[in-house]
């Protein structure tokens, strides 16, 4: 049976990579249906659009404030490596601020969390926020012992590290998990959602945006280093 296409006009800001994933398709198999996209993808292209994909809607910008349920009181459950049970007194607390790197880290998301649960309560959010010590290294968490306190959160934001993320959404199946700042990629779970991208992902997304301007990419090559990636 032949396909059916219908037209669409590429958007500012558009890509290959994202035209393609939106329509269901490999970035090949979408040159191949438009071959002039061979030389970038410009504003104003019209292209050919698999029918049975709907065609992304033109010029419209959303607007997240404007669709808020505020009626729904919601929970969120964020696990924090703290891992207060190494700061015994004062002068050790002192002592980790000032050589742990990791430790300053984890303070910094902690208060930007708190400045946007605060945003989010200003905009008249019915928000419940549950901030947990995860006590976690890379290979170990107390994930496992949250079950009572998690049960009922909407969302939960955390652990950082991986594998405990990805243990916490072994764990709590039917509650969407935020991984807030790994950009590594393990086990997949239909509840479990990376914040960060790839490197792969940046890496494409750059590239399309360099077809887009049109750019040129100088490579600086020392030959007495291995080359990395591509």
């Amino acid at each position: 049976m032949q396909k059916v296409y219908s037209e669409y006009t590429i958007q500012p800001k558009e890509t290959l990579f994202s035209l393609s994933r939106r329509a269901g398709i490999s970035e090949e198999e979408f040159i191949a249906l438009n071959p002039q996209l061979k030389d970038g993808v410009k504003e104003g292209m019209v292209i050919k659009w698999p029918v049975n994909v709907p065609v992304p809607p033109k010029g419209i910008a959303a607007n997240l404030a404007t669709s808020l349920n505020k009626s729904t009181p919601k929970e969120l459950a964020i696990l924090i490596p703290f891992n207060l049970t190494k700061t015994e007194s004062d002068t050790v607390r002192k002592q980790r601020l000032r050589s742990e790197k990791f430790l300053n880290m984890t303070l910094d998301f902690y208060s930007g969390a708190l400045m946007a649960i605060d945003s989010a309560k200003a905009m008249g959010l019915p928000l419940k926020v549950r901030i947990l010590d995860s006590k976690e290294s890379r290979n170990t968490s107390d994930v496992a012992n949250f079950k009572t306190n998690l049960t009922g959160a909407n969302t939960i934001i955390g652990p950082f590290f991986q594998s405990n993320v990805e243990t916490t959404a072994s764990l709590f199946p039917n509650t969407p998990v935020i991984s807030p700042l790994s950009k590594e990629t393990g086990t997949a779970y239909g509840n479990l959602y990376n914040s960060v991208p790839s490197p792969d992902m940046v890496k494409i997304g750059m590239l399309n945006w360099l077809k887009v301007k049109g750019g040129n990419v100088l490579a600086i090559v020392d030959s007495k280093k291995q080359a990395q990636g591509s």
